[in-house]
């Protein structure tokens, strides 16, 4: 809506509006979204870019919505609520981040938003529904390789148990993710996440552990080297580009596991994982604008 472009300096403004209205037949209650917002973004040089966003929202809710909203105090991938009109809720939405790529290898990047890894309308590995957050993100690109460092804080909007350290109770995690690319139609990946809590077993707050700051370390054996109570996940997944158009994808998370225990059939607490398979399909029917997506998972 509005740029400026001075050579090695450019900013662009867009105002931003989403309007919507219905009706939900089971509790016969009308509903409806209004939200506006502002977006920057630009360019500083070749080497740095920055994005920010706001939102200011309102809105009413299907039932189901409502109910999950009024339990948690939060809108599902949005921040915290606080009521609004008759039977509304009123909500803010806040995003950033700069970036710095010193050279084609790496890119360095610090924000409040959302991650995502994965092809699939969900994430096993790392989804996006959850509410933005802290993050700084180191990406190198090399050769077939794209190797990417996550360093994240995490908060529970929706909690009013704060172990009395005020604020709402964190979680930190430290992501490694691999991805290779065999040939020009397979991309294999490799994801490995250590996650713990602000506050240990003992009640002792605890910060960004800098044991994990090391890009390129296996997280496993340092968590258990350090006597933690901290969870490591691991993951993979899978892309396949077949017949020029379409995609096949899927992914496999590990949290704890135990292959006698599976074999045993013992229904053991400790067996936590999940699968996902899905496709993409373009140009259905000769149709450029038209595709299909289906997919599973299971956890």
């Amino acid at each position: 809506f509005l740029s400026l472009d001075s050579g090695s300096f450019q900013l662009y403004a867009d105002p931003l509006f989403s309007f919507s209205g219905g009706k939900d037949f089971l509790t016969n209650t009308k509903t409806y979204e209004n939200s506006r917002g502002l977006q920057l973004f630009g360019n500083i040089g070749k080497k740095v870019s920055f994005y920010t966003c706001f939102w200011e929202n309102q809105s009413r809710f299907v039932n189901y919505v409502d109910s999950f909203v009024t339990r948690q105090n939060v809108v599902p991938g949005q921040g915290r609520v606080k009521p609004f009109g008759t039977g509304g809720f009123d909500y803010a939405w806040a995003a950033g981040y700069i970036s710095y790529s010193p050279s084609p290898y790496f890119n360095f990047q610090a924000g409040n938003d959302k991650q995502f890894v994965g092809d699939g309308y969900r994430s096993l590995l790392l989804s996006d529904n959850a509410f933005n957050y802290p993050y700084l993100k180191i990406s190198t690109s090399v050769w077939k390789l794209r190797y990417t460092n996550l360093f994240t804080a995490f908060q529970n909007v929706g909690s009013a148990a704060n172990s009395q350290l005020g604020g709402y109770q964190k979680k930190y995690a430290s992501f490694h993710h691999l991805s290779l690319n065999l040939g020009k139609r397979i991309n294999l990946g490799l994801f490995e996440a250590v996650v713990w809590q602000s506050v240990d077993t003992s009640g002792q707050r605890r910060n960004f552990d800098v044991n994990y700051l090391n890009p390129v370390i296996f997280y496993r054996p340092l968590e258990y080297s350090l006597g933690s109570p901290d969870n490591v996940l691991m993951g993979f997944n899978l892309k396949w580009i077949f017949m020029k158009h379409n995609i096949l994808y899927g992914q496999l998370m590990l949290d704890e596991f135990s292959l006698r225990e599976i074999k045993a059939r013992s229904g053991w607490w400790g067996n936590k994982y999940g699968f996902q398979l899905g496709i993409k399909v373009f140009n259905v029917f000769y149709q450029p604008t038209l595709s299909v997506q289906s997919e599973l998972n299971v956890v």
